[in-house]
């Protein structure tokens, strides 16, 4: 399953591209409309029975095509994963348009599903360089990656077990515009909501 967020987040352990140094692919169709990126990108997540994916832009709604005109000066997209009860991070900014990075995070989704078909990896072994990292600074915040529970992302933002998913999305917007310009805590925020979300959604279908 692929949601939409925005705006962009970007850990700041990935680099990013100076706007000079981005570029077109020739070899990337010039024509193709953000529908048929993310399409085939979803394609690919489904293909590796990825559990959960959040794609984050700067275009609150990517897949509606009247607000997906509506981009910020940032063309990058970053891809948080959630697989296996692990955290991965896929992030592209090279080409200066978004239809193509986002299409190049496709073909890194494409190339592991081959390797794995191959035989020559395993899936968790082929994404274990995009697991989440975290800067030596970002220690305030409990990694609900090292507590390892859905109670530790509760407490984090300050809720109890008889909390709802309102509840944390109100917390969660309050913090977002706080750490709007600070990477590495809009990244562990968006994680930690990521976490609470697919609690509230695996208790709808038990």
């Amino acid at each position: 399953m692929l949601h939409f967020k925005s705006p962009l987040s970007w850990p700041d352990s990935m680099p990013t591209t100076p706007l000079a140094k981005q570029r077109n692919d020739n070899s990337f169709s010039q024509e193709m409309p953000i529908a048929d990126a993310i399409n085939f990108l979803k394609e690919e997540i489904e293909t590796l029975n990825i559990q959960n994916a959040i794609l984050y832009t700067d275009i609150e709604q990517p897949h509606v095509i009247r607000l997906s005109k509506k981009i910020g000066s940032r063309t990058g997209a970053c891809l948080h994963i959630n697989h296996y009860n692990k955290s991965y991070i896929i992030t592209c900014d090279r080409w200066q348009r978004l239809e193509h990075n986002i299409y190049a995070m496709h073909l890194v989704l494409r190339q592991w599903n081959n390797m794995e078909l191959w035989g020559v990896g395993s899936l968790p072994k082929l994404m274990a360089g995009f697991e989440i990292e975290y800067s030596a600074n970002n220690d305030h915040q409990p990694n609900y990656l090292e507590t390892n529970g859905i109670f530790e992302c509760l407490k984090a933002f300050g809720l109890g077990s008889t909390a709802t998913l309102d509840d944390a999305t109100a917390i969660y917007h309050r913090r977002a515009k706080t750490f709007a310009q600070q990477n590495d805590k809009l990244v562990q925020l968006n994680l930690q909501m990521d976490e609470i979300r697919s609690y509230f959604a695996n208790k709808k279908t038990e």
